[in-house]
């Protein structure tokens, strides 16, 4: 297994500035630093590659040597102000990978192990796969953050993977964090049930604003959605303003258009949302 690269991050709140026009800059300065907020981060960037021969494998043709390749990235949180995040390490160990070693090396070192090849070829493994008259299969995993504050992070987890047919496969998901209360915010734990319809309304509404269309006909005209197959993603990740609803390449949009991402602000949806997900925003 090649070893990760290593960085850590500490990483201070903006400050709010104090006014008054008859404060000195030394009770200015003074009232500045005493409305700064530190909040410590620690992360571990961890990566790693394993490739192996197929052997034997005539799959693309006799002199076509067939490889298969895993590799994997993961964002690892060490700390994050003064929370426990055991459950968070667990969360992540379970949306991530496929078995569940209870440490994230261990984790790494078993996805690598069992890497995906055509029928019962045995696997050897290679420092490298060579350059030349070769396929390669392969299939990666990536996991980093796109967005945290002092209450919660939220991590992208993304898959491409090549099994030999006309292009890769792609999909993300998301973990959403509560870390004040080591809880993973999950489609049920941010929106209300029984509202699916009404949310799914502001959804469309969103999506035909997103692609300057007056309606579901323009929509499908404009940006190639199929529109009578749009429907409530629960894949969902949090921002600072919005709620978006995230659709993978062929969920509502044919390969070419990619993953849809539906924006909904948080005044759209907000009779909706759970108490602890309001609370969570107002702070």
């Amino acid at each position: 297994m090649n070893k990760s690269t290593f960085l850590s991050l500490i990483i201070a709140s903006m400050a709010a500035t104090s006014c008054g026009s008859s404060t000195s800059n030394a009770d200015a300065d003074a009232g500045q630093q005493g409305l700064i907020s530190n909040f410590a981060i620690s992360e571990t960037f961890k990566t790693a590659t394993a490739s192996y021969l197929c052997e034997g494998d005539t799959t693309f043709g006799a002199g076509v040597p067939v490889y298969t390749t895993r590799s994997v990235s993961v964002q690892w949180p060490e700390r994050f102000g003064s929370n426990d995040l055991t459950c968070l390490h667990d969360s992540l160990l379970s949306a991530v990978f496929d078995s569940r070693p209870a440490e994230i090396d261990a984790a790494i070192g078993d996805f690598l192990a069992h890497p995906a090849g055509f029928g019962d070829y045995k696997l050897s493994k290679v420092d490298s796969v060579p350059a030349g008259n070769v396929r390669e299969l392969f299939h990666d995993v990536r996991c980093h953050t796109v967005g945290f504050c002092d209450s919660y992070i939220v991590y992208k987890i993304e898959r491409t993977e090549y099994q030999g047919g006309a292009h890769s496969s792609y999909s993300a998901s998301f973990l959403n964090y509560d870390v004040r209360h080591n809880n993973v915010l999950d489609f049920s734990e941010v929106l209300l049930p029984g509202n699916d319809n009404a949310i799914l309304d502001v959804v469309k509404s969103t999506l035909c604003d997103q692609f300057y269309a007056s309606s579901l006909q323009e929509l499908a005209e404009k940006a190639g959605i199929f529109t009578d197959q749009i429907f409530l993603s629960h894949n969902i990740y949090l921002t600072d303003h919005s709620i978006v609803f995230y659709y993978n390449p062929y969920d509502i949009a044919p390969w070419a258009v990619g993953a849809v991402e539906v924006a909904v602000p948080w005044y759209e949806i907000s009779q909706y949302l759970t108490p602890g997900v309001r609370s969570l925003m107002s702070k």
